[in-house]
């Protein structure tokens, strides 16, 4: 995989809103989400279950691609996120 993206910063005030609710990325795109301070609910559906995890600076958080998957701010956060796909020949 190779990175070939990456989001602004944002906070708990400038996250988009398409994030909070449930969504996937683009087929054969991965994420890397990175908490920069603070930290932020990450909810994934995993066969028809939903799990939830608290995404903090020391634990990124990779996003398989397809999966859906949505975030939730529960207090000051800044966060970012990496993309990744196949490299193309």
């Amino acid at each position: 995989m190779v990175a070939y993206k990456k989001t602004p910063v944002f906070t708990q005030d400038t996250v988009p809103k398409g994030f909070i609710k449930e969504h996937t990325t683009a087929k054969g795109v991965w994420a890397l989400l990175h908490v920069l301070s603070g930290s932020l609910k990450y909810s994934v559906t995993e066969n028809g279950q939903q799990e939830t995890y608290e995404i903090t600076p020391d634990a990124p958080r990779v996003i398989a691609a397809e999966q859906p998957h949505s975030v939730a701010v529960i207090g000051p956060v800044t966060f970012q996120l990496e993309f990744f796909r196949e490299p193309k020949d």
